[in-house]
């Protein structure tokens, strides 16, 4: 498997894995943990459903933000992630997260995700 990939959830439909840098930390892990109390238990909700289920249908909670980027949304949090191509289960792979304060999420957080995502790639 993946050395900058870690199991966080495996459902029926989808299996949630985590970023890991070089260094072996999760920045996803870092960033749930210090979400206050009621957010956090949202956010693991929606990765538990999404699990189960293989989608979110509402883009209000889960969205395409900008190819092959998509984010997990609940309020003003969000959960970057991308859907890894050609595994035998559906599998996302959370990145990092953003506190949302304005209406576009900024560019600095897609090109993250996006760079985070050719790391993972190119090491499959």
């Amino acid at each position: 498997m993946n050395p900058n990939i870690e199991m966080l959830i495996s459902g029926d439909k989808a299996d949630i894995y985590v970023y890991k840098d070089d260094r072996g930390e999760k920045p996803i892990i870092s960033f749930i943990e210090q979400l206050q109390q009621n957010d956090r238990a949202k956010v693991i909700a929606l990765l538990h459903h999404f699990s189960g289920k293989g989608e979110i249908r509402n883009e209000e909670k889960f969205k395409l933000e900008e190819k092959p980027i998509y984010a997990f949304k609940s309020y003003q949090v969000r959960l970057f992630c991308f859907i890894l191509p050609k595994a035998s289960k559906k599998t996302v792979v959370l990145t990092h997260g953003h506190l949302k304060k304005k209406n576009k999420v900024p560019k600095i957080e897609l090109e993250k995700a996006k760079n985070i995502f050719k790391k993972v790639i190119s090491n499959r």
